[in-house]
């Protein structure tokens, strides 16, 4: 009867050894709705939920304007000195360095590794003063 359960056993501990690994790389995936400042922002309804690098947010001023962004986060330190360099010579807000490239507004932020970009440079303005609002600490 002790042999009979000896595979069951196996197949059991292996079942949990394979979930434990999901687990644990499913937790080093970065939630990126954590990107998305609660008080005047939420994530887009157009955003493609299965893109684990960037997300949508619409954001709305004090004079009921909306702002729509994507921020996307990098996670390689490769791209992340690409970003560093492409901002070299960018204006400082708050910590990000912003710039216009390929036709973007755009700022990055190399503590938080991560880049907004818009069409308008305003809702990326707006963007960046809602994240430190929300995320610097006082």
């Amino acid at each position: 009867m002790k042999k009979n359960l000896l595979p069951y056993l196996w197949f059991a501990a292996i079942g949990i050894l394979l979930a434990h690994l999901f687990f644990l790389l499913m937790s080093k995936i970065p939630s990126l709705e954590s990107l998305v400042p609660a008080e005047r922002c939420v994530k887009s309804a157009y955003n493609v939920d299965n893109d684990r690098k960037r997300i949508s947010i619409n954001c709305v001023d004090y004079r009921d304007k909306v702002h729509t962004v994507v921020v996307r986060k990098f996670e390689v330190e490769e791209d992340i000195e690409k970003m560093k360099a492409a901002f070299k010579n960018g204006a400082d807000l708050e910590g990000f360095s912003c710039a216009r490239l390929n036709g973007l507004d755009a700022c990055f932020s190399a503590k938080y590794k991560i880049m907004v970009s818009s069409i308008n440079e305003e809702s990326v303005v707006f963007y960046v003063l809602q994240f430190n609002k929300n995320f610097r600490p006082n």
